[in-house]
């Protein structure tokens, strides 16, 4: 799939393509992780009640924050490079920005990993951070070392492998996790099981990279540099967005306990889903981005419309019946619908945010995305410790949702510099049919959300199409993607005059 970017740089078509194929893979692999996942915190909370997930959520939380700290913003700043060598046929840069990049993230994560390791074995309590849990952080500290292989498959574009890691490291979870907890292990036996995805990751990247790139390990101190450089012109507002987006669970626990970090845990999980349903082709827009020369704003543009026809009637189905994901782990978790349907709203403003975000970036303004990223994460963090004690974890949802709304703004602004035209226009029609259908959704029986979920659905694509939200080039681009290559060649003029039926429709 990386071979998009190594053709020119010109070819728009293709390159939607290929994003969409890959977006669709890596929302994939987000959604069979977060399916697993619930399905796994659901049997945790049958066999261990709430405790277990707390402090296994917290735990997990704790580690994803500290390796965003650490990150230095190389996994990001390396898929630049990689989709600029790609895009200019320079395999010997790829290799070197990619042996650099790995071997700074290897040293960095097994430094930190080590202090942990020493702070729990000496028995030192961090707050509410016991011994026992820094040892486990920092093992998961350790395999979070997987962010560089997760950075380098998506800027090859070989998001299809991050789907076949989270299957197997989903099913290993299962093996692992349910019988240690089973056996009195409780939310060490719980996190151990979480362990086994970010580990199948490392060995599937790994196995992949020295297949595509080559065995000899090599280290340019120039090559480092220039990662370093652009990585900590990001890596300041990325690890405030880490910050401010895992931090929230931490502060849960610290100040409300693992029965509300659990229930708060579970509305954030599913409202991950949301957000990469609308962010999964943003992801890939870096590499792209970076490999052209022409069209950037015009393919920025695109992917993010293209995202949000095909995530926000989704989101909306959610906003109405927030209590069906919530029900299934049980009652006590249907708290937390209000806070879930709060972190789902912040999920459009983040889009847009998102894509600025890695136009600019592709282009140098690293200070631009230094400043979104400030206007992003800042007040969220001050709002959380305001609002935590105040109104427990639907206080940290609300200052989640604002720190988005700020940071929009900001991006806005970034975009109106650059000369990034949002057509506004576009997004109001987006937003419009699945709003009023989800708010006609209240007047009737919640029983009947199999049918109105559906409803939302059908009327959003439908007025999509007529109101040329989509057209049809988009929706060919759409299907062909989606399909398998060989049916999609035989099915072909099937498809052309299928679309032109939706199109002539427009009129």
């Amino acid at each position: 799939m990386s071979k998009v970017l190594e053709r020119n740089s010109s070819d728009y078509d293709l390159n939607i393509r290929y994003i969409i194929k890959g977006g669709f893979w890596l929302y994939s692999a987000t959604v069979v992780q977060s399916i697993a996942g619930f399905l796994y915190w659901f049997i945790l909370s049958a066999i261990g009640g709430l405790n277990v997930l707390g402090y296994t959520s917290t735990i997990v939380s704790l580690s994803v924050l500290i390796a965003g700290l650490l990150s230095l913003g190389v996994d990001f700043s390396v898929q630049k490079f990689i989709g600029k060598s790609l895009g200019n046929r320079d395999n010997d840069s790829l290799r070197l920005y990619f042996w650099t990049s790995a071997l700074i993230f290897l040293g960095i994560y097994m430094a930190f990993s080590t202090i942990l390791l020493f702070l729990g074995l000496a028995n030192i309590n961090l707050g509410n951070i016991a011994p026992k849990m820094l040892i486990l952080t920092s093992l998961l500290l350790l395999l979070n070392y997987s962010l560089i292989f997760h950075g380098v498959l998506i800027a090859l574009i070989r998001t299809d492998l991050l789907l076949l890691s989270t299957i197997i490291g989903s099913v290993l979870r299962f093996i692992v996790g349910i019988p240690l907890v089973i056996h009195g292990w409780g939310w060490i036996g719980a996190t151990l099981g979480y362990a086994c995805s970010p580990l199948v990751m490392i060995i599937t990247g790994t196995l992949y990279t020295l297949k595509r790139i080559g065995t000899k390990i090599a280290f340019s101190l120039a090559k480092a540099k220039e990662v370093l450089h652009a990585g900590f012109a990001v890596w300041f507002p990325k690890a405030i967005f880490i910050v401010g987006q895992w931090s929230s669970v931490v502060v849960v626990f610290s100040f409300l306990g693992a029965s509300e970090t659990g229930r708060y845990y579970i509305a954030f999980a599913i409202s991950t889903v949301i957000l990469m349903a609308s962010t999964s082709m943003i992801k890939l827009l870096l590499p792209v981005l970076s490999s052209m020369s022409d069209g950037r704003k015009r393919i920025g543009w695109k992917v993010l419309k293209l995202s949000l026809a095909l995530s926000t009637p989704l989101m909306f189905i959610l906003i109405a019946y927030p209590t069906v994901p919530l029900s299934i782990l049980g009652r006590e978790y249907m708290l937390a619908s209000d806070i879930l349907r709060l972190l789902i709203v912040a999920t459009i403003p983040l889009a847009i945010s998102n894509t600025v975000v890695n136009l600019v970036f592709s282009y140098g303004m690293y200070t631009k995305v230094l400043k979104i990223g400030l206007c992003q994460n800042i007040p969220r963090l001050i709002l959380y410790i305001v609002l935590v004690r105040m109104m427990s974890g639907l206080g940290v949802a609300i200052s989640y949702l604002i720190g988005s709304i700020t940071g929009l703004l900001s991006s806005l602004k970034v975009a109106s510099d650059v000369g990034f035209k949002i057509a506004w226009n576009d997004i109001g029609k987006i937003l419009a049919a699945p709003l009023v259908v989800s708010t006609v959704a209240y007047i009737f029986p919640p029983s009947l959300w199999p049918i109105l979920s559906l409803t939302i659905i059908l009327v959003s694509l439908i007025s999509y199409i007529k109101l040329n939200v989509l057209d049809k080039y988009e929706l060919k681009a759409i299907v062909t993607a989606l399909l398998p290559r060989i049916i999609a060649v035989k099915l072909n003029s099937i498809i052309d005059k299928l679309v032109d039926i939706f199109a002539e429709t427009e009129s």
